[in-house]
């Protein structure tokens, strides 16, 4: 009746390849780059990632319908790195951080079981703290800066949510959760001259910028569901639900002024759809049509501040709706060939976007990676190799309509439609303690912008991230 479960883990990454992007557009009489994968760059040598954690969770049957649980999580990050944003061999626009981040939850669950009655009740904990330490390398240009921003966020929050079962065929979800969330944000920055070693040594230089600030928001987030087995083969389902982002601050503030809260960003969704088992269960079809509507859009952005010069903007620019449809497919061909595929469809609008000035420029922008068709083709085939075990082949085909990376819709980082191939094929044991693998992902080498930076309005210019070329791996597993 009671079981504790305890575990730890932990990450360091520490790659050898850049983080600099490409330069898209020309960056100070430097031209585009030809070749994404090969970069120039002067200030991108540190990049340090280490992630800890351990966790319990302890369960309890109270009785044949009612179980207890405890989770209780600790986590630290720390995080470091040189990032080159001008995209030259220049010293004019180095971004550098520094950050130190710790968590703790606590959560309590009560789950119910009964003939006619499932449900889940919960209070939970959260606290995190936050320093980062991040400022600006540009020399060539006298831009040297070094800021301290110090957060603590917490979190509290009571749940429950329970499905009754009507008839054997038709079961009604009821949900509510209460959540209050606290912020506090202390930030300051500094600038230095131009020959001072980075990072620079905080009060040491010229302070512009000493904000004390906090503030605290709170939500109800309900949900209404409805399940319907139209037959033991086929369900109906809808539902509707209320989500909740809760405000904080803007991380570049320069006063206090810019310290202001933003809001809280909300969204209510509706879903509703089918789920199948086909032909003797050797077929899966499943069919979902959703629409989202987003409140107080919380959107970051690079502009350009009053004088011209580089800013940062996080704000509630304003509503949007997505809408669509997706489709999901998966059918045993053979004893040996399970075939797969989806099919997406999204129609994704902002109805108001507050551009600098507060000008609604939303006829002007699209929402950020929201293709209009999507999908995905699958195949699996295994087979038997005697008394050896067996070999397992694994491909796919997906594909993605023109995106945006970018808040600010540029159509030079857009990426038009694109295709990518990956596929591999395994071998596993007949006790299967053992799985050796190879695989290739983008065996096409198709060239891709997966995200971006849009300098114009103040810099001048643009850079773009390329999602990985061909890339090739070998794997083995051994499972006790």
């Amino acid at each position: 009746r009671l079981t504790i479960s305890l575990s730890a883990d932990g990450s360091d990454d520490r790659p050898d390849t850049s983080r600099t992007p490409a330069r898209a557009t020309a960056v100070f009489g430097t031209a585009p780059n030809s070749d994404p994968f090969k970069v120039d760059a002067d200030f991108n040598g540190l990049n340090k990632l280490s992630v800890r954690g351990v966790a319990a969770h302890i369960g309890w049957d109270a009785s044949d319908t009612i179980s207890l649980k405890s989770i209780t999580a600790y986590r630290t990050m720390d995080y470091d790195t040189h990032l080159d944003l001008d995209a030259t061999g220049a010293a004019i626009f180095g971004v550098f951080v520094d950050e130190a981040q710790k968590q703790f939850s606590q959560e309590f669950q009560a789950n119910v079981k009964s003939d006619h009655f499932d449900g889940v009740f919960g209070l939970y904990y959260f606290r995190e703290h936050d320093k980062t330490e991040s400022g600006l390398a540009g020399p060539v240009i006298s831009l040297v800066s070094n800021s301290l921003n110090d957060q603590t966020n917490r979190s509290y929050a009571a749940y429950g949510q329970g499905s009754y079962h009507v008839t054997d065929a038709l079961s009604l979800t009821a949900g509510l959760r209460y959540t209050y969330e606290k912020k506090d944000f202390d930030r300051i920055q500094e600038f230095f001259a131009a020959t001072s070693p980075i990072p620079p040594a905080l009060g040491t230089g010229l302070r512009i910028t000493d904000v004390k600030t906090g503030d605290n928001w709170s939500s109800l987030s309900p949900k209404l569901g409805m399940d319907y087995k139209v037959s033991d083969d086929v369900m109906a389902y809808a539902s509707a639900a209320r989500g909740f982002k809760s405000g904080g601050f803007d991380g570049r503030s320069n006063n206090p002024a810019q310290a202001v809260a933003y809001d809280p960003e909300t969204m209510w969704s509706y879903e509703v759809g089918l789920k199948s088992s086909l032909l003797d269960r050797r077929m899966t079809l499943n069919l979902a049509g959703f629409y989202n509507d987003y409140k107080d859009l919380q959107l970051s952005s690079f502009v350009a501040d009053s004088t011209g010069g580089f800013a940062a903007l996080f704000t509630n620019a304003g509503a949007a709706t997505t809408k669509g449809l997706e489709l999901e497919l998966t059918a045993r061909a053979t004893q040996d060939l399970t075939l797969s595929a989806t099919a997406a469809w999204l129609d994704a609008q902002y109805d108001e976007y507050k551009g600098p000035g507060g000008a609604d420029i939303s006829h002007l922008r699209t929402p950020v990676n929201s293709p209009e068709w999507s999908f995905r083709l699958g195949a699996n085939w295994q087979r038997e190799i005697g008394d050896a075990g067996r070999v397992i082949v694994d491909g796919d085909l997906s594909y993605r309509s023109k995106t945006y990376p970018t808040v600010s819709s540029s159509e030079v980082l857009a990426q038009s439609g694109y295709a990518l191939l990956n596929a591999q094929v395994a071998f596993q044991t007949a006790d299967e303690h053992w799985t050796a693998t190879f695989g290739v992902r983008n065996i096409t080498d198709k060239k891709y912008v997966s995200h971006g930076f849009d300098l114009s309005d103040s810099l001048g210019y643009q850079l773009a991230y390329y999602g990985a070329p061909r890339t090739w791996s070998l794997g083995l597993k051994y499972r006790y």
